[in-house]
């Protein structure tokens, strides 16, 4: 019988398949209309934003999607993704992704239905200098190991191009005059605003904050350039004022404000932090321990309902933080409420009324010092067993 055997059956015509086997000849009648397996079949896409890069270099994100657009689940989805040549990791993807950039390789987490579409993938990285016109492809390739319906769309490509981009670049000033105030004088404050960059600047917002010792005299002004206002809540006043665009190398009209002092000590927080001798200094050049006192007494001076400090006492050593845990003492007595985020366990057994213990992110314990010490839970993620 010939091996592309048809046979007449009636009035219609049937093709058959023939199998080799060690019996002699079988014959399989096809089946016309069965249906193809389900599968899988990823589409992917990439663009820049932005697209253009300034001629100096600077940030620019790749953003990926990958969707299933075939009848079955894909399982263990990833992407490779080729970066613009001289491009350099500027931080972490932003998604559910799991990236190794070494190999620039991102991994989806869990199987991607059909029909459903992956969490977009957002990789932020930096371009250093080049020259105009210059343009860099880039390009990603999403596979799966279930087996796909097409492998046409995998592959989507787009290009980073270094342009003369004219970008703004705002910069801003705050004095005061005078700097030391008594209690029912008033102070005035001028801000200065620039746009420093090669473009223009859309409508400009400048929030300015005082204490809540202080209070408004004057609704603030900067000739009909800006439009100021006043607000306050628990914490803060804010005057919140808008001024148009601004073009490229332009100078806004000053914004002038007057406030009055309602309420102070002369050199109170100063001297409750000891740093009264380092008022003229400016804070980057002392100590790093004075330092730490600086930020803590900047908080002190908004008059806040609850002080939190996170990690007060890293990097100092055992008289630093002594010295720490006593101005921490010192501020609760005066009816401050303290949160405290901090690892060093003895410094906080010894400061702390009542502990809230974390592990990884999970509440582990929680009470007074001398409870939380000897709880199993805490010994074995911290503090460790006695031998």
């Amino acid at each position: 019988m010939p091996f592309n055997h048809a046979r007449r059956a009636g009035a219609r015509l049937r093709a058959t398949v023939v199998v080799l086997s060690a019996a002699g000849w079988l014959l399989y009648p096809a089946t016309a209309d069965a249906a193809p397996p389900a599968r899988p079949d990823l589409t992917a896409s990439i663009a820049a934003n932005p697209a253009q890069i300034p001629l100096e270099g600077g940030l620019f994100s790749l953003l990926v999607d990958v969707a299933n657009v075939g009848a079955a689940s894909a399982q263990e989805v990833s992407v490779t993704l080729r970066p613009p040549a001289g491009s350099t990791l500027a931080g972490d993807a932003t998604s559910s992704w799991e990236c190794d950039y070494t190999k620039w390789r991102c991994r989806y987490a869990g199987a991607l239905a059909a029909g459903a579409a992956a969490e977009s993938l957002r990789i932020p990285l930096r371009l250093p200098p080049g020259s105009e016109g210059t343009a860099l492809p880039a390009s990603v390739t999403a596979s799966t190991e279930s087996r796909e319906a097409s492998t046409d769309n995998n592959t989507a490509r787009t290009t980073v191009i270094y342009a003369d981009v004219l970008s703004p670049d705002l910069a801003v000033f705050l004095s005061a005059s005078p700097t030391e105030v008594a209690v029912g004088s008033t102070i005035e404050l001028r801000v200065d605003v620039s746009n420093r960059g090669r473009g223009p600047a859309p409508d400009t917002a400048v929030t300015v904050a005082i204490p809540l010792t202080m209070h408004p005299t004057s609704p603030g002004s900067g000739g009909s350039d800006w439009n100021c206002s006043f607000r306050s809540d628990a914490f803060f006043g804010y005057w919140d004022c808008v001024h148009g665009p601004l073009a490229a190398d332009e100078f806004a009209t000053p914004i002038l404000l007057v406030a009055a002092l309602d309420a102070g000590t002369p050199g109170e927080v100063l001297d409750f932090f000891a740093l009264g001798d380092t008022k003229d200094r400016i804070a980057r050049s002392l100590p790093y321990g004075l330092q730490r006192r600086v930020e803590m007494a900047r908080a002190v001076t908004a008059h806040p309902k609850l002080l939190l400090l996170d990690e007060p006492v890293a990097g100092m050593n055992h008289d630093e933080a002594h010295d720490i845990g006593n101005l921490i003492r010192r501020l609760r007595d005066q009816g401050f409420t303290i949160l405290l985020i901090e690892h060093d366990m003895p410094f906080v057994m010894g400061l702390c009324d009542y502990l809230h213990v974390l592990d990884f992110g999970a509440m582990i314990a929680q009470g007074r010092p001398q409870d939380v010490r000897t709880d199993p839970a805490v010994l074995d993620a911290y503090l460790g067993h006695a031998a």
